[in-house]
C-alpha cells in the first residue's frame, strides 16, 4: 500500500498514527500490537485525524534509539 492510500484511510487495527516518537511506551505497545494481530502500518510524523505533522529527525531519533535499548 502507498503511503498516500495509507494516509488516506483512517486509523485501524491495521493502521495507526503517530505524531511523534516522544512516548516510547506508547509507540512499543502499538508494536506490540500489530506484530500481535495481522500486522500493519505505523505512521509516524502523522496527526490521528491522517494531516501530517512532519517529525523533527534530529530531535526525535536519538531517544528512540535509546529507548529501543530499554524496551527490547
Amino acid at each position: 500500500m502507498e503511503l498516500r492510500a495509507i494516509l488516506a484511510e483512517s486509523e485501524s487495527e491495521g493502521i495507526e498514527f503517530k505524531r511523534s516518537l516522544s512516548d516510547l511506551n506508547r509507540l512499543v505497545e502499538e508494536i506490540a500490537a500489530l506484530a500481535n494481530t495481522r500486522g500493519g502500518y505505523l505512521v509516524v510524523g502523522v496527526r490521528d485525524d491522517g494531516s501530517v505533522s512532519g517529525l523533527d529527525v534530529r530531535k526525535n531519533t536519538s531517544s528512540f534509539r535509546w529507548g529501543n535499548y530499554n524496551f527490547l
